[in-house]
C-alpha cells in the first residue's frame, strides 16, 4: 500500500525546492490546484500515472517519491519507456502496432545530482565525451564522471537536459565549431518542432542538424544543415537511438562578425579572380 502522506510530503518539498507554487506546479501535470493540495497534505494518494507525470517533468526519480532515497534527478526513465516516433504502418518493422519505435535502452540511468532551489544542474558533454556516447550513455558511471552546469533558471528543471559542444560547421552560421547548446530529451514525435535544430543520436554518433518529420512518407526524419555546402539527408527510424531538441545556444566563443566575414570572402574570391586572369594572359 502506498504511504500517501510520505510521498505527499515529498511531492510537497519536491515543489517548494522548484519554487512554484501548487498551481504552477500542477500545471504540466494536468491535475487541478487542489487536487495538488490534497496529495501534499497526505489526504488523497496520487496515482501512477500522476506520479510518472511528476518524474518526467520535474527530474526526480521514482525511489525518491516512492520510498524517500536521496533526491536524485532520474536520467533514464523516458528511455527506459522507449522512444515514441513511429506511426502504426505495419509494413515498417521497426514500429509495433503501438506506433512506438524500438527500445532505446535496457536500465534506466540516474544521475547523482541535486538540483537546488535557485539552479538546474545540467551534465555537460564535450567533443571528446560525446565521440563515446553511443557507447556509453547507458553506464550509471558515464554521468556520474560528468561535470556539471547549474543555470538559475526554472524552465531547465523541467525535463531531461543535457549540454552538449558541437562538433564541426555543419550548423554555421547559427552554430559554429565547438559553441555550447543545452539539448532537451525528446519522447515522442509530436515533441519534434518542425524545422528546428535537434541533435539525432544514431550508432554512428551524435548529428545536430535541423529536423523535418518523413515518418510517415519515408520511414525517416529528414536532417538538414545550415551549412549550404552540406547536403540534406534522411536518416531512418531504425538508426535512430535517441532524439534530443536544442533548447538554446549556452556558450560560444565565436565572435565572427558577420560583415568581416563577408568583407573576407569578397577579397577571397577577388584574389581568385585575379590569379585566373593571369593564368588566361
Amino acid at each position: 500500500m502506498l504511504d500517501k502522506k510520505g510521498i505527499g510530503e515529498r511531492i510537497k518539498n519536491l515543489r517548494l525546492g522548484t519554487t512554484l507554487t501548487q498551481e504552477e506546479f500542477a500545471i504540466p501535470l494536468g491535475i487541478k490546484r487542489s487536487a495538488l493540495s490534497q496529495i501534499e497534505a497526505g489526504n488523497l494518494s496520487p496515482s501512477l500515472e500522476l506520479v510518472s507525470a511528476i518524474v518526467s517533468n520535474y527530474n526526480v526519480s521514482y525511489e525518491y517519491l516512492f520510498e524517500g532515497r536521496s533526491l536524485k534527478t532520474n536520467f533514464g526513465a523516458a528511455i527506459e519507456e522507449g522512444f515514441k516516433l513511429g506511426d502504426d504502418r505495419e509494413e515498417n518493422p521497426v514500429l509495433d502496432k503501438a506506433g512506438f519505435s524500438q527500445r532505446l535502452a535496457h536500465k534506466p540511468v540516474t544521475l547523482n545530482i541535486v538540483a537546488d532551489a535557485e539552479s538546474a544542474a545540467i551534465p555537460m558533454m564535450d567533443v571528446d565525451i560525446s565521440t563515446g556516447y553511443t557507447a556509453h550513455y547507458k553506464d550509471q558511471n558515464f554521468w556520474d564522471r560528468l561535470p556539471v552546469m547549474r543555470i538559475p533558471m526554472q524552465q531547465f528543471k523541467r525535463g531531461l537536459h543535457v549540454a552538449l559542444q558541437v562538433n564541426g560547421d555543419s550548423m554555421s552560421p547559427t552554430l559554429y565549431n565547438h559553441d555550447w547548446v543545452i539539448l532537451r530529451y525528446v519522447e515522442k514525435k509530436e515533441d519534434i518542432k518542425e524545422g528546428y535544430i535537434h541533435a539525432i543520436v544514431t550508432s554512428d554518433g551524435i548529428a545536430v542538424k535541423r529536423v523535418f518529420n518523413r515518418i510517415k512518407e519515408r520511414g525517416s526524419l529528414s536532417l538538414k544543415s545550415d551549412n549550404e555546402g552540406i547536403a540534406t539527408y534522411d536518416e531512418k527510424i531504425a538508426n535512430i537511438l535517441q532524439v534530443w531538441r536544442v533548447e538554446c545556444k549556452a556558450l560560444s566563443f565565436n565572435l565572427i562578425s558577420v560583415k568581416q566575414d563577408l568583407h573576407t570572402r569578397i577579397s577571397s574570391l577577388e584574389l581568385k579572380m585575379m590569379d585566373l586572369e593571369k593564368k588566361l594572359l
